[in-house]
């Protein structure tokens, strides 16, 4: 579902800016997840007992919806994806250096070829080097950051009350913005839109989902099926193809990131 989303991004960013197509993308779907929330929780559809937590989660999937949005007008949809599903790797560098962590030397070089697989994708001094890369790495970040809070929220807050409030905040911040952006879309630009938003709602509202059945260890790995489907996408609609060292970072960064994840319960604080 997702990569179906943002193939849909990256086809449209040419004509549109991001902010625009973010809104639309939000906009879309609004009103059809809050039908489905009011008919199935009435007025509670508005009410959380874990109000922090829930805009907390908004608020990360809103920096990486920017960040991923923007990396992928620039940068191969493949590329940028496996850059973004690095959040296994930056979680553990991050317990390392703020939670002080201790990791066995097993780990530590785990995380040191994840660290060589993100810097393979990027190539920074390369001719093939975009600055939109370090978006998609900063993207790990937020998707760490999400995920967490879907582990927090699991079981205690419905999927659809989680996902009116991630839309509503995304278009509390996007709508004061299209007066200054604002293109008039075309009929097949609409329907392609809202094709990719109900896409990207659908596969959001799966892995929420997914959380009241599943550990997050046991979920991570699985953020790097959906390159398959990015590598095709792109190929496809784009003309995009990892080359060779793209490709080394890629295996490198799935198999450091599968391990970092199904390991994830070694770690001793110190």
């Amino acid at each position: 579902m997702l990569p179906l989303s943002d193939g849909v991004v990256k086809s449209l960013s040419d004509s549109y800016s991001i902010p625009q197509i973010l809104w639309m993308r939000f906009f879309f779907p609004f009103g059809l997840v809050l039908i489905m929330g009011w008919r199935a929780y009435g007025s509670q559809v508005f009410v959380t007992a874990k109000p922090k937590l829930v805009v907390w989660r908004s608020l990360f999937f809103l920096g990486a919806s920017v960040c991923f949005a923007t990396a992928i007008k620039y940068v191969p949809l493949a590329d940028t994806a496996a850059l973004a599903g690095g959040e296994p790797v930056i979680l553990m560098v991050v317990s390392i250096l703020v939670l002080r962590e201790r990791v066995n030397s097993t780990r530590w070089i785990a995380v040191a070829l994840g660290l060589v697989a993100m810097l393979l994708i990027i190539r920074p001094g390369f001719e093939s080097f975009h600055p939109a890369s370090l978006l998609a790495v900063f993207v790990s970040f937020m998707a760490a950051g999400l995920m967490f809070m879907n582990r927090l929220l699991r079981g205690s807050v419905p999927p659809l009350v989680i996902m009116l409030y991630q839309l509503f905040i995304a278009l509390l911040v996007w709508t004061p913005v299209m007066p200054f952006v604002w293109i008039q879309p075309v009929a097949l630009d609409i329907i392609l839109i809202t094709i990719g938003s109900l896409a990207n709602i659908c596969g959001h509202l799966m892995i929420i989902r997914a959380f009241d059945f599943a550990d997050t260890s046991l979920l991570s790995p699985f953020i790097y099926s959906s390159l398959i489907t990015h590598t095709l996408l792109g190929y496809l609609l784009f003309g995009d193809f990892p080359d060779l060292l793209a490709w080394i970072g890629i295996v490198l960064l799935v198999g450091t990131g599968v391990y970092v994840s199904l390991r994830g319960s070694d770690l001793q604080v110190v």
